[in-house]
């Protein structure tokens, strides 16, 4: 059993480094140059001194082979050494460390918040808390949440004020539609990849496999999304 689990920790190590190479290249392919971005430039480079843009190349090794960049760049997430702000010139890491107290704070306030009413007129908030029902004891408010999920009421939208089961009327075709194109796609896709590791189980096969699948599972849907868009505006443009 002990070979099993330090075999599985070792497998850690090429598996981990093929999901950063994934997010390394993808941040090559998204369109823009980060030495044009420090520069103030756009795109096309504009009036920017040649001398100047080279020397920022040179600064952040953007002028190196992209396999020395890359191992660099994971050394330096080793060493939890992410570089510098774009914005603000300071190690992010400081950054981070200044920030995360706050955000943190903020969050919390954000899940208590509303609490303490602030200004908000407390008449009109008795008012909202009535209409609500929130003036009520909690089993009360429990069986009459209940009692509406049976009945399928579930109330008004809060930011449109129309009634949840409209919108969810509205929009249940469409997201039905992309759920279920998703499921087909991820399944044609996954099934045969499976198969192929499973057969060439610990071969470089198996390897690539599981860095494709961990890689994805690591990747926002929103990021994966907006790749996926760039993509299709440069393939078809």
């Amino acid at each position: 059993m002990w070979q099993y689990i330090l075999k599985r920790l070792l497998l850690m190590i090429p598996t981990l480094l093929g999901v950063a190479l994934v997010v390394f290249v993808l941040m090559h392919v998204v369109p823009g140059d980060i030495a044009l971005l420090i520069l103030g430039a756009g795109e096309q480079g504009g009036d920017v001194n040649l001398i100047e843009l080279e020397k920022v190349r040179q600064k952040l090794g953007l002028d190196r082979p992209l396999y020395q960049q890359f191992f660099s760049w994971v050394w330096g997430i080793v060493r939890l050494d992410f570089g510098n702000s774009l914005w603000t010139g300071a190690p992010v890491i400081e950054e981070l460390r200044i920030r995360f107290p706050l955000t943190l704070e903020i969050a919390l306030l954000i899940l208590g918040a509303g609490e303490q009413g602030g200004d908000v007129n407390l008449t009109e908030l008795d008012k909202v808390r009535q209409k609500l029902g929130l003036d009520r004891p909690l089993y009360v408010q429990f069986f009459s949440w209940v009692w509406g999920i049976v009945r399928l009421d579930f109330g008004n939208s809060l930011w449109t004020g129309a009634p949840v089961i409209e919108e969810l009327r509205i929009r249940f075709p469409l997201t039905l539609e992309i759920a279920v194109f998703a499921t087909l796609v991820s399944t044609v896709i996954a099934i045969p990849l499976g198969t192929l590791a499973a057969i060439r189980q610990d071969t470089w096969v198996d390897y690539g496999v599981r860095v494709i699948s961990i890689g994805g599972l690591a990747i926002p849907n929103f990021w994966t999304g907006i790749l996926l868009i760039l993509f299709l505006i440069i393939y078809f443009q």
